[in-house]
């Protein structure tokens, strides 16, 4: 049986490994159209706070902490340690704050994910 398996299915499975070769050598294996990581950061509301997807609010840079601002002077939830990658996007703008964008709430917490415009 084994030797007639191989002598039948050898030849098609020969061109199933082909196929499989011509798949890995296409140019899009590997595109150059890689998308942009998201830039987002979980934000803890202050008080009783509540997100909602859409809205937008001032971010500004306190250190090594977001503060999440509605409007000009009203705190409501803060990042105590966001990613670097936050903080490098929120200081590209060429001063400490930048505006957010919620993406998503958790209703259990209340907690936010903020992405950075």
């Amino acid at each position: 049986m084994g030797v007639d398996w191989i002598t039948l299915c050898a030849p098609s499975w020969k061109r199933s490994w082909d196929r499989g070769l011509q798949i890995l050598a296409k140019p899009d294996l590997f595109s150059p159209d890689v998308p942009e990581i998201q830039r987002s950061f979980r934000a803890r509301p202050l008080k009783e706070t509540a997100f909602m997807v859409g809205e937008e609010f001032n971010l500004r840079l306190d250190g090594g902490s977001i503060v999440v601002y509605r409007g000009l002077n009203e705190p409501v939830g803060n990042a105590e340690n966001p990613p670097m990658e936050m903080l490098r996007a929120i200081r590209e703008n060429g001063h400490s704050h930048a505006v957010g964008v919620v993406a998503h709430v958790h209703p259990l917490s209340g907690a936010a994910d903020i992405s950075v415009r």
